[in-house]
């Protein structure tokens, strides 16, 4: 069901958008995100299955840990 593995996540950093492992275009509903967004998958399915969530907010503010989301890409998209 996940298929978050087979996106090139770092590629954002060097071209500007995502791309897939194999360096072609990003494929639609191919991530998580984009499963939950066209109902492929529940936000719960989502939360208990996607490794590459990047943070969640919590009382201390967002934690990555235990994701595979690269932490620098994460920086990157919240502009720090």
């Amino acid at each position: 069901m996940c298929e978050c593995h087979t996106i090139n996540w770092m590629s954002i950093l060097k071209t500007g958008k995502y791309e897939m492992m194999d360096g072609s275009p990003k494929k639609d509903g191919v991530s998580c995100d984009d499963k939950v967004n066209n109902d492929q998958m529940t936000f719960e399915e989502y939360d208990n299955t996607c490794k590459y969530i990047p943070a969640v907010l919590t009382e201390k503010g967002w934690e990555h840990s235990g994701s595979k989301f690269p932490k620098e890409v994460f920086q990157y998209l919240v502009g720090g």
